[in-house]
């Protein structure tokens, strides 16, 4: 039995006895059956050549079991802070100060503002080509939206970062007023829209399939998590919105596919390989190949006093740079294991893995997940689901994204001191 499918079954199994336990779909066995389906592709593209037609051939029976133990063992400790995780909903009626409602409302009419901007640019770059707009983003360094306004350019370039720190309260506040019958349902449509559609813009603009394959996980990650508070009247706009969804994703996908690489089934063969590659390449181009470690350099530049990450102006001349220092190609995906054994080696790795979920899990036990801090679990969800092209949180953005997320934490504490209800729709 090849490594590749033994992989595939040891997945199979590890959700398989997930889902006899829980009986159900939860935020837990839905990445266990997401990473059951990547290492099943992993597989696959192996196994009919899509695989070997970009990166060339290997035999797969040079690869060794060694890293992909390694790999599942860090993927069930990364994951396990997300295991039987409830919101605790005592109390939960604060939400509906007067404060908060005035927030809420402040929060539409900015991302109602923000979302027009990127349906502005999703425009612009449908104009230009949406693989020209990749290629001038990742492989030129351009900066393909310039506003020559200085709170323009601030207003776009923290919308992201605040839309991921308070989605999570915004909808928590429609659930549950929609549950308690606080909000009409047209009203939580129309924030639900706010929370997701400017990021599906933003995907469509940067000519990335990664963002909008991270927005549909982002939006299942809500309908798991609030299924007890969704009245089954609100079901049927949820199934719309959650098709609506896919098939967004879909087509754009396969329209940014088309643009990068060609339709047909060259196109459909690029899609099997985004989310095939990153087991294969952990066994064929990373493993006992790394003949630098960074310690940091790489994932972490802006805690180091370093400034080796002021030599590169673009995406690809980052990855150019330590895949020189490296000797393995660092662009590639390579699963989060795989990431942190360049990054540290494998002792380090794990330190770093359980660290983390130890830190996270001591967390929630301590606080409980409320709908204060769910953004702090919604930020680690994100690692979780994008874990298999590697770690995602390194880096100046996710630094800022994660203080972005801790203020409005105290800031929506603080908001809720106001404990005078009521009525919002």
């Amino acid at each position: 039995m090849s490594i590749l499918l033994l992989n595939f079954f040891l997945y199979l199994l590890w959700f398989s006895i997930t889902y006899y336990r829980e009986k159900r779909i939860t935020i837990y066995s839905m990445l266990v059956l997401f990473y059951t389906m990547v290492a099943s592709l992993g597989y696959y593209t192996v196994y009919n050549n899509i695989y070997y037609d970009v990166f060339g051939y290997q035999s797969a029976l040079g690869l060794r079991f060694e890293p992909y133990f390694y790999t599942l063992t860090t993927y069930v400790i990364l994951f396990w802070p997300l295991k039987n995780i409830e919101l605790d909903d005592r109390n939960i009626d604060i939400v509906f100060s007067k404060r908060m409602s005035s927030f809420v409302k402040i929060w539409s009419i900015y991302f109602t503002l923000y979302t027009t901007l990127k349906l502005i640019e999703a425009v612009a770059s449908i104009s230009m080509g949406l693989g020209d707009a990749y290629d001038a983003r990742h492989n030129d360094g351009q900066a393909l939206f310039v506003y020559n306004n200085y709170f323009l350019e601030k207003f776009n370039g923290y919308g992201v970062f605040i839309l991921n720190a308070t989605v999570p309260f915004i909808m928590s506040y429609v659930f549950i007023a929609v549950y308690r019958k606080r909000m009409s349902y047209s009203y939580a449509s129309f924030l639900i829209l706010l929370c997701f559609f400017p990021s599906i813009l933003s995907g469509i603009a940067l000519g990335s399939r990664g963002d909008l394959f991270m927005t549909a996980f982002c939006f299942l990650f809500f309908i798991l998590l609030f299924w007890r508070f969704i009245p089954k009247s609100f079901l049927s706009k949820i199934y719309l919105y959650s098709g609506t969804f896919v098939s967004l994703t879909i087509f754009y996908s396969w329209i940014i596919t088309s643009d990068r690489v060609g339709k047909g089934s060259e196109g459909l063969n690029s899609i099997l390989r985004y989310f095939g590659e990153p087991f294969p390449n952990l066994g064929f181009s990373f493993w006992d190949k790394v003949k630098y470690h960074p310690m940091g350099k790489r994932l972490f530049p802006n805690f180091l006093m370093e400034n080796e990450h002021k030599l590169y102006k673009s995406a690809d001349d980052f990855y150019q740079y330590w895949a020189f220092k490296t000797d393995v190609p660092v662009s590639n995906f390579k699963t989060y294991f795989g990431d942190l054994y360049i990054e540290f080696g494998v002792l380090y790795a794990f330190l770093f893995v359980i660290g983390c979920s130890l830190l996270v899990r001591k967390y929630f036990k301590v606080n409980k997940v409320n709908v204060f801090n769910l953004s702090f679990l919604y930020y680690y969800y994100q690692l979780c689901i994008f874990a298999f092209a590697g770690f995602t949180k390194g880096g100046q953005s996710a630094f800022l994204q994660l203080n972005i997320v801790i203020i409005i934490i105290f800031l929506l504490k603080f908001l809720a001191k106001d404990r005078r209800y009521t009525e919002v729709g």
